[in-house]
């Protein structure tokens, strides 16, 4: 176990870990563990080499790279876990967030940089959308100071993601809204709806076919519809769209405003003419 003692006083810590990028070292001193600046300790024994050390450091994703290519037609989805350089190798587990909210493992295996890993995902199992863990340990090629610690990165992919039929690779996340939306009925539904510049719910413009229908067939046809819409102009790379939902009881409208805060949208309400409080743009950044 590496030591030193405290720049201000001589009692002696022992060294956890040390994370070069932000300075900062992980200590035990009197059976308890903190964290202190790297600068307040004075090495007891060889001087530590930091650039040895800054190698096994890193938290995120610097060094594994997760990757998405959906497969709609056949149901599933294939993940692809692989290392960024050739020289690396790491022990790696990816979990997958299931419908009962708890986690299950999807891979557990040693990488290295030479060759990666694949695996099929079931839509109907797991609909989208997803939330995935990715822990990892480097492994070093030689001997360091410091045994590494784990690095965890964690990913949500939106329902968007599986509506473009190419190889995508997922950014890491930032902490997203706690309750995900159930869209694995949006994946069923034939003829996707186009990105444009805007959408009308209203039943005789949308579907006239369902003006007989009950109040709760159209409203979850309009809902589903709204839906689709918003996720093929995230897809085609669209920064907004306008949804027409009218006035009304404003039903429609709530149900936009939810939706577009689960995704991480901002709604601004159209007010002016033509719309008059009618209809709302949607911001998909």
């Amino acid at each position: 176990m590496q030591r030193a003692r405290l720049l201000h006083t001589p009692e002696q810590v022992e060294i956890l870990s040390i994370d070069v990028e932000a300075g900062i070292a992980k200590i035990r001193r009197q059976g308890f563990e903190q964290q202190v600046p790297i600068t307040q300790l004075v090495w007891e024994e060889d001087k530590v080499n930091l650039e040895e050390l800054s190698s096994f450091s890193l938290s995120g994703t610097e060094r594994v790279i997760l990757e998405l290519l959906p497969r709609l037609s056949e149901g599933r989805a294939e993940l692809q876990v692989r290392l960024s350089k050739r020289e690396y190798q790491a022990l790696c587990a990816l979990y997958i967030q299931n419908q009962e909210k708890g986690w299950d493992s999807l891979l557990a295996t040693f990488l290295t940089g030479e060759k990666g890993f694949s695996l099929q995902v079931s839509l109907e199992r797991y609909p989208p959308p997803w939330r995935l863990i990715l822990q990892y340990v480097e492994v070093p090629a030689q001997s360091v100071r410091v045994v590494p610690s784990p690095s965890t990165a964690q990913f949500f992919v939106k329902l968007s993601a599986f509506l473009r039929d190419e190889i995508q690779r997922l950014a890491e996340d930032s902490p997203s809204p706690q309750s995900l939306p159930s869209s694995s009925s949006l994946l069923s539904l034939p003829n996707r709806i186009e990105a444009g510049s805007h959408i009308d719910l209203h039943v005789e413009v949308l579907a006239p076919e369902l003006r007989s229908s009950s109040p709760e067939i159209i409203f979850e046809h309009q809902i589903h519809s709204m839906k689709r819409y918003l996720f093929a102009c995230e897809a085609a790379g669209q920064r907004e769209a306008i949804v027409i939902h009218g006035v009304g009881k404003k039903r429609l409208q709530a149900a936009l405003m939810k939706f577009c805060q689960e995704q991480g949208w901002r709604v601004e309400p159209l007010l002016l003419p033509p719309y008059l409080g009618g209809a709302s743009r949607v911001f998909l950044e």
